[in-house]
């Protein structure tokens, strides 16, 4: 496994880390336009039949912006999707490479808008909008995700929801915080993978496992 140099992530963040350390990247960059609608979660957009993901493959990264997509908006109506994801989704992998659980989601050119306080991607009645996924990978032993490998939206295990949702709740409150690290080994140890392991792989410092393991609690 190579060890590439940690990227510092800028935007409201829950960007990972991954087994081969290789992070993609994220931006701070913003197209604001302006809506009257509030967003939806994009989990709950799927469960009620107003979005669904048309397809979603790796890119090579494991970590970042390491998840590229197609949605595509159902319904009738605008619709507007939350950028953090508050119950995040499973990316289950149809191929030999790691299964990803999500918490970010951003134009393919890493924009989104906002209004009144809220960041969100919009889509048309019947648009398809290319996306990129922020993820973490789930699958401590295995390789990063390809372009060849293929997701499908599944149930994310019971065990990462409550790490998850403690991870997508700080960055709200906390949007210029980087969570790269200490997200992705609170996901790892969330899995009972230990500390030590971990560090074998991917380098990280006492504060970063201070603040994973809030994130347990």
């Amino acid at each position: 496994m190579k060890y590439v140099a940690r990227l510092f992530v800028t935007i409201v963040l829950l960007a990972l880390a991954a087994c081969s350390t290789e992070q993609g990247p994220a931006s701070s960059e913003t197209n604001t336009r302006t809506s009257t609608r509030s967003p939806g979660d994009l989990a709950d957009l799927i469960d009620a039949g107003a979005l669904s993901v048309v397809r979603a493959n790796g890119n090579g990264s494991s970590s970042g912006a390491s998840v590229e997509g197609i949605i595509h908006n159902t319904s009738s109506s605008n619709v507007h999707v939350d950028i953090v994801m508050s119950r995040p989704v499973f990316f289950r992998n149809g191929g030999r490479g790691q299964n990803m659980i999500g918490s970010m989601v951003l134009n393919r050119d890493n924009s989104y808008s906002q209004y009144r306080g809220n960041s969100f991607v919009s889509l048309k009645p019947n648009e398809q909008a290319s996306v990129k996924f922020i993820a973490y990978c789930a699958d401590f032993e295995k390789d990063n995700p390809t372009s060849i490998d293929r997701f499908t939206v599944d149930t994310p295990p019971p065990h990462l929801v409550h790490v998850m949702n403690r991870i997508a709740n700080y960055a709200r409150a906390n949007p210029d915080a980087d969570l790269t690290v200490p997200a992705q080994v609170a996901v790892w140890l969330a899995q009972g993978v230990e500390a030590g392991e971990i560090a074998s792989r991917f380098p990280f410092t006492a504060s970063d496992e201070a603040l994973a393991r809030s994130f347990l609690q």
